[in-house]
């Protein structure tokens, strides 16, 4: 079945472009049309196409097609990689802060931290087996769930976070930039002469150098990236636990920083727990949803489930960075510092200090980098290949996210005065959490494993949906899984709202209840209304590495142990 997979899908494809050529004169013009027009040339420039020349169409390109085998070559080391670029940044290290400062103890962060990073693997490993599996895209993927229209909702919604994020990020970046100035000349320093605004003029140059740096990297394919994220592996880890272990000493040792006491107690401490644990639950909501734009890349299934323990373990060591650095920071300078960068910042009065702030500064550059490619720019390109299969490549998408994200947001100035976007993206999970939970149970539950991959690319095969392209019985479940939070997310956003308590609690837990919620309704929906026209008597796959096909095929009711313990020794 594997074999017939090609040539099934170029009949598919095949027809596709053949429909949407009787529509279209401008992108294939026949040969008898005289000479082309500016526009006609111009198309036919930013047109992608595959490697034999053919034009991509309305459903897909090259990039959005199931991974070949040549890139399919991400082992568990790379996704360990993955996991520790995406953790070890200076924008990690405030997380802590938040929580220890609601009065929150060191150890009680620390453990409800490491419970909700355990749930949430558990809910990216589990999802990242259908990327590993048929090796297709999150935005592929979707249409299986919602439907070809429906998904594009879906896909836009994840694109916003990206594109967002990719700015927040950008001036982190913008800062380690800064800090590295500072290292080598200390008194550095330039006019303002940029009026009312949110930043100064010399900190726009460092967010300029910044964005000049991320281009090169923008240019490497996406399978290739892991090999960055090796290097990011090494220097990550070294440089923070060195800056832990140095601020630790200086403060007076381990036992004076985490004998700090809880500062809340009875029904407040209960209820902050929870949010703690729902919090770091929901940190990566949007990995949740589109963690298969890399596991599509992995050469055998277990190299995913690798996640199970991966994220914990980063977080697990993590976690006292921030802890550590914070707390430590008011002992030896007098102020709460949760960041790295001014902690650096406090050495450059020194020659030894200013190396040794040059080398923090370097690392969490590195750090920076690799956290916008692996969380925001190469997902948020993902989602523009999907929107705009024609034009827009992996590639194209990210110098976009870049134009968009890092420019166009006006990062500075959201971070200055946009307090209630702010306070929105930070209650975005509550719309992700339904999403990644129908789609897992729509593959697991409802599909039971066997989705027909050339049907995700064909807009009249099983999963058309009707005209409307739309699963209907996804929108119940990603309604129920939101709009109740709504008005919680409301009081954030807008602090005069007043709403009784049990709405703020349901809130406080929003990710718990959006994404049981959905996948319950969904799963009670399909159950009663099962759409029988999209589901698939066997599964048909892409070509994969055949030597891996024992070792992750599933038989009856084996368990996820085995692939956890297989991929730690790989």
């Amino acid at each position: 079945m594997t074999d017939s997979l090609s040539d099934e899908k170029k009949a598919v494809l095949a027809t596709t472009n053949s429909q949407e050529l009787e529509d279209s004169s401008i992108t294939q013009p026949s040969s008898h049309d005289g000479k082309l027009s500016v526009w006609q040339r111009f198309n036919k420039l930013i047109t992608v196409t595959d490697a034999e020349g053919a034009s991509s169409h309305r459903w897909s390109n090259p990039d959005m097609e199931p991974v070949p085998l040549e890139d399919q070559s991400w082992k568990p080391y790379h996704f360990l990689a993955y996991w520790i670029s995406d953790s070890y940044s200076a924008s990690s290290w405030r997380i802590a802060g938040s929580f220890i400062d609601l009065g929150m103890s060191p150890g009680l962060f620390y453990g409800c931290n490491i419970i909700g990073y355990v749930l949430n693997a558990c809910v990216i490993a589990l999802h990242g087996l259908i990327g590993s599996k048929y090796h297709i895209p999150f935005s592929v993927q979707s249409r299986a769930s919602f439907g070809f229209y429906f998904s594009y909702v879906i896909i836009i919604m994840r694109f916003i976070v990206g594109c967002y994020y990719y700015g927040i990020n950008a001036y982190t970046g913008a800062e380690c930039i800064q800090t590295l100035i500072l290292s080598m000349s200390p008194n550095w320093s330039m006019k303002d002469t940029i009026p009312s605004s949110a930043t100064t003029t010399s900190m726009m140059i460092c967010y300029f150098i910044y964005n000049l740096i991320c281009i090169p990297f923008h240019y490497i394919k996406a399978p290739q990236i892991r090999k960055f994220l090796v290097f990011k592996m090494i220097t990550g880890p070294i440089v923070g636990i060195v800056l832990m272990i140095y601020l630790n000493q200086k403060a007076g040792g381990t036992t004076k920083i985490w004998s700090q006491p809880n500062k809340v107690h009875g029904t407040s401490l209960r209820w902050l727990i929870v949010q703690c644990i729902a919090t770091n639950f929901a940190s990566y909501a949007t990995m949740a949803v589109n963690v298969n734009d890399f596991t599509r890349y992995s050469k055998s299934k277990y190299a995913v489930v690798s996640q199970v323990y991966a994220i914990p373990v980063n977080q697990g060591i993590l976690t006292p960075m921030g802890i550590v650095g914070g707390i430590a920071s008011e002992i030896i300078y007098g102020e709460v510092l949760w960041d790295p960068l001014l902690i650096a910042q406090k050495w450059i009065h020194t020659p030894g200090g200013r190396v040794a702030a040059w080398f923090v500064a370097f690392s969490y550059l590195i750090a920076q980098i690799g956290i916008n490619i692996s969380a925001n720019s190469i997902s948020a390109a993902n989602d523009l290949t999907a929107l705009f299969p024609k034009y827009v490549n992996i590639r194209r998408g990210q110098y976009i996210v870049l134009a968009l994200g890092g420019w166009a947001l006006c990062p500075w100035e959201v971070l200055a005065n946009a307090t209630t976007l702010t306070a929105f993206m930070g209650g975005y999970s509550i719309f992700l959490g339904p999403i990644a939970a129908i789609m897992i149970c729509d593959y697991f539950f409802v599909h039971k494993q066997r989705y027909d991959t050339p049907a995700l690319y064909d807009p009249q095969g099983k999963y058309k949906f009707g005209r409307l392209g739309t699963n209907w019985r996804a929108i119940l479940p990603l309604l129920v899984g939101f709009v109740p939070l709504l008005p919680g997310l409301a009081t954030y956003i807008n602090t005069k709202i007043t709403m009784p308590d049990g709405v703020l609690h349901l809130y406080l837990i929003g990710y718990f209840y959006s994404f049981s919620s959905a996948f319950f309704v969904y799963y009670v929906t399909c159950y009663f209304f099962p759409p029988t026209e999209a589901l698939s008597a066997e599964a048909i796959i892409p070509p994969h590495h055949e030597e891996d096909e024992p070792d992750y095929k599933v038989e009856g009711k084996a368990k996820l142990a085995k692939y956890i313990l297989k991929s730690a020794v790989v």
